[in-house]
């Protein structure tokens, strides 16, 4: 059961980290990551992580998960711009 609780709070803040992303300020992209890392040292805190080492590697790349996710909805957001751009200078033209 205590499993079910640690997926769900990797899907949550994956899909925080992609909701931040398509903002417009590109720097609430540092949230999710510090929450994860919040995490990972209170999981070691309560001894539900033996090892240091465990977490020393988990963060790096539960950053770079993040990342990726952040750097897709920047993506999508700049497409979406670029796509609303087009759209008002073709209302221009008419």
């Amino acid at each position: 059961m205590n499993d079910i609780y640690h997926v769900f709070i990797i899907v949550a803040l994956l899909a925080l980290q992609y909701y931040v992303a398509t903002r417009d300020n590109p720097y609430l992209g540092i949230i999710a990551p510090v929450l994860f890392l919040g995490w990972i040292i209170w999981r070691f805190t309560i001894n539900d992580m033996e090892s240091i080492v465990t977490c020393i590697i988990i963060v790096p790349i539960g950053w770079l998960i993040l990342y990726a996710e952040w750097k897709s909805g920047r993506k999508y957001l700049e497409e979406k711009t670029e796509k609303e751009l087009a759209k008002m200078k073709m209302h221009d033209l008419n």
